[in-house]
């Protein structure tokens, strides 16, 4: 009963917004503040409480669904080996199982799954390696002679092709390979006419965005000449390699990092409308003005909106996903926050939650779930309801993952 209790506690403070605190040993911790704080409700909508009732574990929105992510993690020691695998989460048996699981040759980033259910983890940026995994064959790619990955890749419709963002290391320039989904060699290499492309999306119309950083780096990857900065999207034709748009901000130091799709009804005659979330990160000289510094963008009807200019992410925009009713959630693991922004909120960002390092995002396309990584588990929310559930062992999850199924429990 104390475990069930805890639990609910836990996911109660989720959706309030209260700040929870993870020790060494991974025991949930609560300060006076957050005791104070659940009598309170977030900006966002209303919560409903969570019981251990049969009708509220069974509710029609958070039904009871194992959910498969793919994953890349460490041990809570910082050099410890890294590990690409599939996370199971039992949300009506309350736990997660780790189902598979590859020691990695270093730090990944962006992952990916591919056509015939493999998968493919970039290597952290300046990236020498490309790692392709299928069961308990592996095998890793390596950086063309004067290229680094830049820690991304999208899959083309017919999953044919795989498209990754490089640099060149002799004049920083970037580029996007087009490679063989199944031999990985390039087939063609087009630039896109800006510094440091970082992610890379497909859209339903056979375009690809593109969010440039912007920053040129030293041998070491340290940040050089941030005065110059040059980050934009860019959008390409994914036939032809043909760049047909390019949009950059006033601010130019907001350097664009990562990228979402979503779609909100909009008019008779345009039904639907494709929004593009951009998560973006402060390199201001100042540290109040990184502070101050809105986190998220939006590109709609062929222009940049500006999210925010509060200190809800303190100017540091994590990962984005796409969220309910056609928006974007965004998090902040300096700001330890997640936060949700809605079409018809204009410039305002609610809060969903405070809580340790929370990176990691990705939505069920079927559905409204969100799922979040974070430091004591896995959160799936939605504006009414939500449920965490711890790690299967003490781990650190990466910057990235992504949902591979969801199915009903037996």
């Amino acid at each position: 009963m104390k475990s069930i209790k805890r639990r609910q506690w836990f996911a109660q403070a989720f959706q309030r917004g209260i700040p929870l605190f993870i020790s060494a040993t991974g025991a949930l911790q609560s300060t006076n503040a957050a005791l104070a704080q659940m009598m309170q409700l977030s900006a966002h909508e209303q919560a409903e409480p969570l019981t251990d009732t049969p009708e509220t574990s069974k509710s029609a929105h958070l039904a009871a669904l194992s959910s498969t992510f793919l994953a890349s993690w460490r041990s809570p020691r910082k050099d410890s080996d890294h590990y690409l695998g599939l996370i199971q989460a039992d949300w009506q048996a309350e736990r997660c199982r780790i189902l598979e699981r590859v020691k990695l040759n270093g730090r990944p980033h962006g992952l990916n799954q591919l056509a015939d259910g493999s998968v493919i983890a970039m290597g952290l940026r300046p990236g020498r390696w490309l790692m392709h995994w299928r069961g308990s064959s592996e095998r890793y790619i390596n950086a063309d002679n004067g290229f680094a990955f830049n820690g991304h890749a999208a899959i083309c419709a017919d999953r044919s092709v795989i498209y990754t963002t490089e640099t060149s290391v002799h004049d920083q320039r970037g580029y996007l390979a087009v490679r063989d989904a199944r031999r990985f060699e390039v087939l063609e290499r087009w630039p896109t006419n800006g510094i440091e492309p970082h992610h890379v999306l497909l859209d339903r119309h056979g375009r690809l965005w593109i969010a440039h950083g912007g920053i040129r780096r030293g041998a070491m990857d340290q940040k050089l000449d941030l005065a110059s900065m040059q980050s934009k999207l860019s959008c390409m034709d994914a036939q032809s390699g043909a760049v047909i748009g390019e949009w950059s901000l006033a601010d130019r130091r907001l350097s664009m990092r990562h990228l979402a799709l979503s779609e909100v009804a909009h008019t008779a005659s345009s039904p639907h409308q494709v929004l593009i979330g951009i998560a973006m990160q402060a390199e201001h000289d100042s540290l109040e003005t990184r502070r101050l510094a809105p986190s998220l963008a939006i590109f709609r009807d062929d222009r940049l909106d500006v999210i925010s200019t509060g200190t809800d992410a303190l100017g540091y925009g994590a990962d984005i996903s796409a969220a309910p009713d056609g928006g974007f959630c965004v998090s902040s693991n300096r700001a330890r926050k997640m936060l949700w922004w809605r079409p018809n909120s204009d410039q305002s960002l609610s809060i969903i939650a405070t809580i340790e390092e929370p990176y990691a995002l990705c939505k069920d396309a079927k559905s409204t779930n969100v799922y979040l990584a974070c430091a004591w588990g896995v959160a799936r929310w939605q504006p009414k309801q939500a449920q965490l559930l711890p790690w299967p062992e003490p781990m650190v999850l990466d910057n990235h993952w992504s949902l591979m199924s969801t199915t009903p429990n037996a």
